[in-house]
């Protein structure tokens, strides 16, 4: 007896559902060990970071600092699947002059914590990214801009 062709095949389509939310974890996964916000380091770091986030001396919140620190990885590593292939340096050298003080530099490091370049890399703390990234000459123009605005930190 011939099969009736016009009927869905329920199998199948659980299992393009099954292999598509399976897909679907396994990028949310990854992305999860690429991008976020790492642990902070040491509880040393951690109990530094805490200092800093309870200091009432900051010019912005917290979320500011922490869209600050996405926005220099994404500029650094790229978004979604590709990462690029350079690096976007005035966009970096931008957002790290935003500082107004030294509570402001200390307080985008926390928010950095420590993000890994690729899957295979170790996570690594903004001063890292900053001296593999940005060029020299931004660099100076950075640390230029925070001498002007009187801030100790140097890149």
């Amino acid at each position: 007896m011939a099969q009736n062709n016009n009927q869905p095949n329920f199998a199948k389509i659980a299992l393009y559902i099954g292999g598509g939310y399976l897909l679907y974890k396994l990028v949310t996964g990854l992305s999860k060990n690429i991008i976020g916000h790492a642990d902070t380091g040491t509880s040393v770091e951690s109990a530094a970071c805490d200092k800093i986030w309870n200091n009432t001396t900051l010019s912005r919140s917290k979320t500011a600092y922490y869209a600050d620190a996405d926005e220099i990885y994404t500029a650094i590593i790229g978004s979604g699947l590709f990462v690029q292939f350079y690096e976007d340096d005035p966009k970096i050298a931008a957002v790290l002059m935003r500082a107004g003080k030294d509570a402001d530099v200390a307080a985008l490091i926390c928010a950095f914590g420590y993000r890994k370049s690729s899957t295979l890399a170790p996570a690594e703390p903004l001063t890292a990214y900053i001296t593999a990234y940005l060029d020299s000459d931004k660099v100076k123009e950075v640390n230029d801009y925070y001498a002007y605005k009187g801030i100790t930190y140097r890149w």
